[in-house]
């Protein structure tokens, strides 16, 4: 499991998410992730599709840890 650090190239404002770290195996499972969610599920409220996102590789996860997210920034406006 590797650790990824997901941001945005699209604009974003307030009540959005900016960046995120999340644990995945690849960058394409990483973008797949979306901050508010513990599942991974859909783009929706605060947050872009995966063609909107970078995913740079910053390191390897713990033996536990599970795919998901580690951290998140949201915006609050």
């Amino acid at each position: 499991m590797k650790l990824w650090l997901l941001g945005r190239i699209d604009h974003w404002s307030y009540d959005d998410y900016d960046i995120a770290v999340v644990a995945a195996e690849t960058a394409e499972e990483a973008k797949a992730i979306h901050p508010a969610s513990l599942d991974g599920d859909g783009f929706s409220y605060g947050w872009t599709t995966p063609e909107n996102i970078t995913a740079k590789l910053i390191g390897d996860a713990a033996h536990d840890v599970k795919p998901g997210v580690v951290c998140a920034s949201f915006n609050a406006g």
